[in-house]
């Protein structure tokens, strides 16, 4: 009963509330309390999202357009690296009142990235599956990343790809549906997802492992075999 009313005293209802919360309290009943309670706290948070989206709409209005500016392995595409999309972004995104956070689970064969936005008492998350991938070797076989460091770059691509979905960021040079990955490694992740999904043909396996395996990756064919593999798979 303790708890109860320090919602009610939390809560600071309205005169008419008020009126209301005393004859729920006088009646002494602790069901229609709960209920009472139950209620307004559903309508709090309706109307911290509805606060939330319109000061969010007003906050994406202002943010800019991203250029890719760095170059990505071998000069073959170049990408917007994290830490420069929140140096355009952080700054509007205070301003406007909101605040960011990550958090990751452990996912079957990958990891799960969770982008949660805050704001004016609502919560808005996204998420991105980044399948699990193997440690790059040199053609010798050498060690060019260990473990660590392959989830952190897991980590990384799904801080990215969240943040540029959860604030709804355009990014200036992207493929024109919007979904294909320009990066090659994020096509190979992707790629060795669909493979493993058991729905391509042998052939169909053969010819993605062939590219994925050539000492110069062409982008431009991995995209195609990105989207033929990806109609045959289904959407994730």
């Amino acid at each position: 009963m303790g708890d109860l009313f320090t919602a009610v005293e939390a809560v600071q209802p309205t005169s008419a509330e008020d009126r209301l919360l005393e004859k729920v309290l006088d009646s002494g009943n602790i069901e229609v309390l709960e209920r009472f309670l139950a209620l307004r706290a559903s309508e709090a948070e309706r109307q911290a999202r509805i606060t939330f989206e319109a000061h969010f709409a007003k906050m994406r209005s202002e943010l800019p357009a991203i250029v890719k500016s760095k170059d990505g392995a071998r000069g073959q595409y170049k990408y917007a690296p994290l830490e420069t999309i929140q140096r355009l972004c952080d700054q509007i995104i205070f301003r406007h009142g909101f605040s960011y956070s990550w958090r990751e689970e452990a996912i079957p064969d990958g990891k799960r990235i969770w982008l949660d936005i805050v704001g004016y008492g609502h919560t808005q998350s996204n998420y991105f599956d980044s399948p699990q991938i193997d440690p790059v070797t040199s053609r010798e076989g050498a060690a060019v990343q260990n473990l660590i460091q392959v989830r952190g770059v897991m980590s990384t691509y799904g801080r990215r790809y969240s943040f540029i979905a959860g604030f709804g960021l355009i990014i200036e040079g992207e493929d024109s549906d919007g979904q294909i990955p320009d990066d090659p490694d994020l096509l190979e992740m992707d790629l060795k997802e669909y493979i493993a999904s058991g729905k391509l043909s042998p052939e169909a396996v053969n010819l993605i492992t062939k590219a994925l395996m050539a000492e110069t990756r062409d982008v431009d064919r991995l995209k195609g075999y990105w989207k033929r593999a990806r109609a045959k798979v289904g959407a994730k």
